[in-house]
């Protein structure tokens, strides 16, 4: 049986990297999935891109955006108040899912994960949530599939965990039922710890979040540093070639 999984697709400005993350959802052999489109007021938005690679679902796909000034979104911006968090919250009220997962524009997910999801939460009726290992990769120099050993990732671990070791949220999924009845919610408007503020929540309700077993996501990172994330990094990377510091504008071939 597979049970209906919802992805949060947060989107902000990155045409390009978003690309992979949807074809990594076109290219999964299950079925019975659906997207939350969070465009948190995008220049570029993405809902052509969507329509574009995912024509034959768009039937699975709801779209959430913005339709604030851009002085409204500085404002927004300078107090942490970014959508995601509100439009998050009411997909995963509206949707009727069974698990629910977190994607973001510049990762994507690794082959068979859905299945081996559903199959874990299948296998484990009790448990509420569960966290995956994921594979890291430099989208200027990989491709997804050829990225670092996940072993080395110091996200990666094998045991129980509890809210004081470092996860990202992007590594759990959950059963959207139980986060409905305790009352569990996204953080907004101030997002900037939205993994903590979640991971937190369901700790709280759930106890310890358990390993899976295997890889959920890859992670766009340069060589496994949290310091050194997407962003700075593919910044470094443009002004060495001297272009203008515009992450999100650049061309992943």
């Amino acid at each position: 049986m597979e049970n209906k999984i919802l992805i949060l697709l947060f989107y902000y400005n990155r045409p390009n990297l978003v690309k992979i993350a949807l074809n990594s959802i076109k290219n999964h052999n299950y079925n019975n999935w659906e997207i939350a489109f969070i465009d948190d007021g995008s220049e570029e938005p993405g809902e052509s891109i969507v329509k574009k690679i995912l024509d034959n679902h768009l039937d699975k796909i709801k779209f959430y955006n913005t339709n604030d000034s851009i002085e409204e979104k500085l404002k927004r911006n300078q107090e942490h108040g970014s959508i995601f968090g509100k439009y998050a919250q009411q997909a995963v009220e509206e949707s009727d899912a069974d698990f629910v997962l977190m994607l973001c524009d510049d990762d994507a997910l690794y082959p068979e994960y859905f299945k081996n999801l559903n199959n874990y939460f299948q296998e484990h009726p009790d448990e509420k949530y569960v966290y995956s290992h994921i594979h890291t990769y430099d989208p200027i120099l990989h491709k997804i599939e050829d990225n670092p050993p996940f072993e080395y990732h110091h996200l990666n671990k094998d045991w129980s965990l509890d809210p004081h070791f470092n996860i990202d949220m992007s590594q759990v999924a959950w059963r959207r039922q139980p986060f409905i009845d305790t009352k569990i919610k996204f953080p907004y408007p101030m997002t900037a710890n939205l993994d903590a503020v979640i991971y937190s929540q369901m700790h709280n309700k759930f106890g310890n979040c358990n390993f899976s077993g295997f890889i959920g996501q890859y992670k766009a990172m340069y060589k496994g540093g949290y310091n050194d994330q997407l962003s700075h990094r593919m910044g470094n990377r443009l002004a060495e070639l001297n272009t203008p510091r515009d992450i999100y504008k650049i061309l992943i071939k």
